[in-house]
């Protein structure tokens, strides 16, 4: 672990231990994470701010209370399956997450500008990983079936819900479907800015919030793009095809989700 005030990996060990916290093959940075213990490095802040990377200032009582949050919501995944880790910033995530992924993986994407924004994708194209670009391949359903069979896959979430229920909505369909089924491992990237108190406030978030903004970014047209609200459209351009509420996962340490203290993606 890094920084000034850091608990020493032997220490943390006995601490982990004393909480029943098995390894699964898990540094013991990453089973502090999941753990809880997210009081294991000491930061430099101001008393009202703090920086976090990339120029931005973050209120120092917000900050607080996502770290605070992000433990409710890691305790709600861990009761459906899946494994939750805190970190501090984009930067910080980024080393989770390659650390999840492992050096040698192969690892898929659906449209994730999270993972752009914290330079998680930088980092798996230049690294000793096999990124599958899907902007390479003349056939993208090629593309499709090569990160069905990839050890990971790479991703974020349009909300997610404080008990730890996942929301996301797809045009295609590549998104949610290697969600569901496919690659070995899933690596959600989520920004802070997209947890809600429950599966009601979820979908909302999910329709009227990442819908419309996503649409944006592509030359198409629907009600959303033009008013910025969503419409329930069956426009031919629709992105809102298909909804997948992830609620639990048979396959323990397949989901794994990245909470950020940051405002990342739509």
């Amino acid at each position: 672990m890094r920084g000034k005030g850091s608990f020493k990996a032997t220490a943390l060990d006995h601490i982990l231990a004393a909480q029943g916290v098995s390894s699964n093959g898990l540094s013991t940075r990453l089973r502090a994470r999941a753990a809880g213990i997210i009081g294991a490095e000491v930061f430099l802040e101001t008393q009202t701010c703090r920086w976090q990377g990339k120029g931005r200032i973050v209120d120092g009582n917000l900050f607080n209370r996502n770290e605070l949050l992000a433990q409710k919501v890691i305790k709600g995944l861990e009761s459906r399956n899946m494994r939750g880790f805190y970190a501090k910033d984009g930067d910080e995530a980024r080393e989770i997450a390659l650390e999840l992924i492992g050096e040698g993986a192969s690892v898929g994407m659906g449209g994730c500008m999270s993972a752009l924004e914290i330079g998680l994708v930088d980092a798996l194209k230049e690294g000793p990983y096999t990124f599958i670009d899907r902007a390479t391949y003349a056939d993208q359903r090629a593309a499709l079936l090569d990160t069905y069979a990839a050890d990971a896959f790479l991703t974020s979430a349009n909300a997610l819900t404080y008990d730890g229920v996942i929301v996301n909505i797809d045009g295609n369909a590549n998104r949610v479907s290697c969600i569901a089924q496919g690659p070995r491992k899933v690596v959600f990237i989520v920004g802070m800015n997209k947890l809600c108190c429950d599966l009601d406030s979820a979908m909302k978030r999910a329709r009227n919030v990442a819908a419309p903004a996503n649409v944006q970014r592509f030359d198409i047209d629907t009600p959303c793009k033009k008013t910025g609200s969503c419409f329930d459209c069956k426009s031919p351009d629709t992105v809102c095809c298909q909804f997948l509420i992830t609620r639990f996962s048979r396959h323990a340490g397949r989901i794994n989700v990245v909470l950020v203290n940051e405002a990342l993606g739509f």
